[in-house]
């Protein structure tokens, strides 16, 4: 196969004296005042010219090694995804004909592209590794572009959702992510991208028949997501910014914490055999039935319900003192006015066991996969 080297700087003329003139066809470059001219006795192709030919040619991107990975990222945006990083592979052969007997391999060339993207997948590891020791996360700075507007979505609607129903009087509180925005951030965590809410079960319940009974595709609907409750604003049934409820119980006094595990490891098993969401709906309700018998209207202590998806954690640091909870507190929480518990950071330690440090997912929104800066 012909090839096309991808770069006609130094690097470029590098290769075409390694790999000899005659094996190479032309050059490729961005940059449009050497397109369609000659460099080195070769013709000078656009990107675009190269990418009609990629079927039919052996790509060679000859960037220096600090620019390489962008000329590579470029190729798969375009489709191009046979091609070689020749500045990273150069250095294994020791002439041009050893290398280009090499790369007529597709095998080859595709295992020369895995081994260069894990090469720098173990780079990004170590900068974000060296980051997250040196870094404060409280320092971050907010989200911006799409991911903000979203956010800021999300606040609008909960807050209108909630006068909505504010004739319940109950309390939905801020949980999981969102506490810990407005602990640590004082607003949302950087790359958050819904809004969460937990309710004591007999509140719980109430909301959730009030949305049955009242709430109608036309504005809001609703879904029970079997380990928490869902809502969005609708229009003609279709679904846009929502949130999410979940369930917190007062246990007995006697009910060993021990036990409360157990019951949820049991009910999580029975999980494994439940195939739709009505059979899982129908294990938990069976479960939050059972249970009954330890949960209680009132108590010293809480936790989330067995029909809570914060029972999946392998963390659990054990019952939440109702002080901990309540009373609630109600806060400005970016621009609108939210409950929050009576203690956020102690309350926010019973569902993460490290508030301060940076998790696994930092900067990549839940929902959406996307890192916060595309």
């Amino acid at each position: 196969m012909d090839i096309i080297l991808f770069g006609c700087g130094v690097s470029g003329y590098e290769a075409l004296c390694f790999l000899g003139e005659e094996n190479v066809k032309c050059f490729c470059d961005n940059n449009p005042d050497v397109v369609q001219s000659k460099k080195f006795g070769k013709p000078v192709l656009s990107f675009m010219e190269m990418k009609s030919w990629r079927k039919s040619v052996i790509i060679l991107c000859v960037k220096n090694r600090k620019d390489i990975y962008d000329m590579a990222r470029q190729c798969e945006e375009n489709g191009i995804y046979d091609y070689v990083a020749y500045e990273l592979c150069k250095d294994s052969f020791s002439g041009g004909e050893e290398f280009l007997n090499y790369v007529n391999d597709p095998e080859n060339r595709n295992s020369m592209r895995k081994k260069m993207w894990f090469a720098r997948i173990k780079t990004l590891e170590m900068q974000v590794s060296f980051l997250k020791q040196h870094a404060d996360i409280r320092s971050l700075k907010p989200a911006t572009g799409w991911l903000r507007e979203r956010q800021l979505d999300c606040v609008r609607t909960s807050a209108e959702f909630l006068t909505l129903i504010e004739p319940l009087e109950i309390h939905p509180f801020l949980c999981g992510g969102n506490l810990i925005g407005y602990v640590r951030h004082g607003g949302f965590v950087p790359w958050d991208d819904d809004i969460d809410f937990s309710l004591i079960r007999s509140e719980y319940e109430q909301f959730k028949e009030y949305c049955r009974t009242n709430l109608n595709e036309k504005e809001w609907c609703w879904e029970d997501m079997a380990d928490h409750f869902s809502v969005w604003r609708c229009q003609n049934g279709v679904k846009g910014i929502g949130m999410d409820f979940f369930v917190l119980d007062y246990y007995a006094e006697d009910y060993p914490f021990e036990a409360l595990l157990d019951c949820s490891r049991r009910v999580r098993e029975k999980l494994m055999s439940a195939v739709s969401l009505k059979d899982k709906i129908r294990v938990f309700e069976r479960a939050v039935t059972k249970n009954r018998q330890y949960t209680v209207p009132q108590s010293s202590r809480i936790y989330f319900g067995v029909d809570n998806t914060e029972m999946d954690h392998k963390y659990h640091k054990g019952y939440i003192p109702e002080e901990v909870l309540f009373p609630l507190k109600k806060v400005k929480w970016e621009g609108e006015k939210f409950w929050v518990p009576n203690q956020p950071e102690e309350f926010a330690l019973y569902e993460f066991e490290d508030i301060w440090k940076f998790p696994e997912d930092v900067g990549i929104p839940r929902h959406f996969g996307t890192a916060i800066n595309e």
